[in-house]
Formats: structure tokens, C-alpha cells, sequence
């Protein structure tokens, strides 16, 4: 029972992770219909496409991650800098533009963008608690020595944005 619980557990942070890569994809899909939208805005096109292209880039890294012990962390944060540069210059795009501002299309992207910035957000603390349960798992007896013989499973690390982090003075008890 033990050593089931342990595989159950990784296969829900495997889960997990998929959840992750579906909803990164999700704005990749997104991202370039948005773009042609504001591609008649000829200064802002090569930029932005840059951009989308080094995001692309970074994903396409981590979604042929098949294990998530081995995922990258750092290219995940990397792909969502990137997304977050491309969001931030729409935006910039959208106000210095009346004309844009106004469309609805636009403005409905933008919405769905956000919609699936906030899926991407909880798919990574479900992601993170799914490692959580996982690495208590196996470090917790009995399942620690079933874990020694058969499936030798390690701890997997939680998907952590030390950008983010840096802006927090609080820290917890070690």
C-alpha cells in the first residue's frame, strides 16, 4: 500500500506538471492572435515578435520535460518573464494608442490573456502542492524505507520565481 501511495503521489505531480505545460501553452496559442491585432502598429511588431519568439523558445525548452524532477524550473521562469515582457508592451501599446485602446477585440485578449495568467498561477500552486505531498511522502516513515528499496523516487523541487521572492522581506523558520 505504501509503495503505491509513493507512485500515486509522483504520477499527480507528473499531473501536475502537465497542468502547468497545458496552460503555458494556452497563452502561446493566444498570444499571437492577440499580435496580429496590433501588428498595423509597425514599430511595435518586430519587438514584440522577438519577444513571443524568445518565449517560445524558453517553453519549447521545458515542454519536452517528461519527468518533473528534471524540469527547469528556470526556463519555466524564464518562458513567463518573457510572456510578462510581451504582456507589459501590449499594454504599453493599448494606451498610447486611442484608437487600439478602444477595440474590443483587443481588449478581449487581453481579458483572455489574463484569464489564462491566472489558470498558469493556479496550475503552478497546484503543481507545488503536489510536489509538497510527494516529497512528505517519501521522506516520512514508514514510506521512506519502501522508498529505499523500490521505487527509489527523489525529492522533487517546487517551482519557485526568486524574482518574485525578492520582493518580500518576510521569510519562514527554517
Amino acid at each position: 500500500m505504501t509503495y503505491n501511495r509513493i507512485v500515486r503521489d509522483f504520477n499527480r505531480v507528473e499531473q501536475g506538471w502537465a497542468g502547468v505545460l497545458v496552460q503555458e501553452r494556452q497563452i502561446l496559442r493566444t498570444l499571437p492572435a492577440l499580435f496580429e491585432q496590433v501588428s498595423s502598429y509597425q514599430q511595435y511588431e518586430r519587438d514584440i515578435q522577438e519577444r513571443l519568439t524568445k518565449m517560445r523558445t524558453a517553453f519549447d525548452r521545458i515542454s519536452n520535460e517528461r519527468i518533473p524532477s528534471e524540469a527547469d524550473g528556470a526556463a519555466l521562469q524564464e518562458a513567463q518573464r518573457a510572456g510578462e515582457e510581451v504582456m507589459r508592451e501590449l499594454r504599453l501599446t493599448v494606451e498610447n494608442y486611442p484608437e487600439l485602446k478602444f477595440s474590443e477585440v483587443v481588449r478581449s485578449y487581453m481579458r483572455e490573456l489574463s484569464k489564462l495568467e491566472d489558470h498558469l498561477a493556479a496550475a503552478l500552486r497546484l503543481f507545488n502542492a503536489q510536489v509538497a505531498a510527494f516529497n512528505s511522502r517519501i521522506e516520512t516513515f514508514p514510506s521512506n524505507l519502501v522508498n529505499a528499496i523500490s521505487p527509489r523516487r527523489s525529492r522533487i523541487q517546487v517551482f519557485f520565481d526568486s524574482e518574485a521572492s525578492s520582493s518580500f522581506e518576510y521569510r519562514p523558520n527554517p
